[in-house]
C-alpha cells in the first residue's frame, strides 16, 4: 500500500529503474478499486453471517467487519493506496 509519504519513492522509479537497465512505463493506482472491493466483500460477508456465525466464528464477522469498513475508507479518501508499477526491459 502507499501512503503520500511513499510518492517520493514513485517519483524516484524511473532514475532508479535505468540503473537497472529497465524502463518505468507506467503506475496505476488501484485505490478505487480497492476500496470496491471491500465494500462488495462486506455485503457478501453479511449476508452470509449466520453461517458463519452458525460456525461458531461469532467474533469474526464483527471484527472484519470493521476492518473492512476502515480500509475501504481509507482508500475512498485517498489516505492509503496500492500502485501497480510496470517496468519493462530498457
Amino acid at each position: 500500500m502507499c501512503s503520500g509519504r511513499h510518492a517520493a519513492v514513485l517519483g524516484a522509479l524511473p532514475r532508479g529503474s535505468r540503473k537497472a537497465g529497465l524502463k518505468f512505463a507506467g503506475a496505476f493506482r488501484l485505490r478505487k478499486d480497492y476500496a470496491r472491493t471491500l465494500r462488495e466483500w462486506l455485503v457478501r460477508m453479511q449476508a452470509a453471517e449466520p453461517q458463519i456465525t452458525a460456525l461458531a466464528m461469532t467474533r469474526i464477522p464483527a471484527q472484519l467487519g470493521i476492518l473492512s469498513r476502515d480500509c475501504a475508507a481509507t482508500f475512498e479518501i485517498g489516505a492509503t493506496d496500492v500502485v501497480q508499477v510496470e517496468l519493462v526491459n530498457a
